[in-house]
């Protein structure tokens, strides 16, 4: 859901929470690292469920496969849509992997070990980690935002695509 939102910006028991985890008062956690690893780990955990849905329904890999055959844009680097074409070729050929959430948070926080620990101690207590952002952020509104987003997804995507 690389959409730049913040999937703790769900509407939590009716109330609108602009969640930023910089702000303490606006954290459903203890601490700012605390709230970016469950943050990070509810979008790594709507790619799981949502992935397999989204390359059975767009087929983007078919799609983009000759995407660059002869495409020169002016203002745009040479090589640019080759390289997006082999990012989107990724994409819908990836994997599931927890290992994301560690990467994730070290570039957030660049090789700071207290924040690895608290990852992988994350990641150790799976799935009762998950269950505990579910606690703050009922499963169900967290299943709406996804369907809301895959249907815009699907909805975009499909404008450029072929029938």
């Amino acid at each position: 859901e690389g959409n730049g939102h913040s999937i703790t910006n769900l509407t939590i028991t009716g109330n609108s929470a602009d969640f930023d985890t910089s702000v303490p008062s606006a954290r459903l956690t203890g601490d700012q690292v605390q709230a970016n690893i469950w943050d990070r780990a509810m979008q790594l955990e709507m790619d799981r469920v949502t992935l397999p849905e989204l390359q059975g329904a767009l087929n983007a890999q078919e799609v983009v496969s000759c995407g660059d055959d002869g495409v020169s844009v002016a203002f745009l680097e040479d090589g640019l849509i080759t390289q997006w074409k082999e990012w989107v070729t990724r994409f819908v050929s990836w994997e599931f992997s927890w290992e994301r959430l560690k990467r994730s948070l070290n570039r957030m926080y660049r090789e700071d070990a207290a924040v690895q620990t608290a990852v992988d101690q994350f990641l150790e207590r799976m799935p009762r980690s998950l269950e505990e952002v579910y606690d703050k952020i009922p499963e169900a509104q967290v299943a709406a935002y996804r369907r809301r987003a895959v249907d815009a997804t699907i909805a975009q995507v499909r404008e450029f695509l072929p029938q």
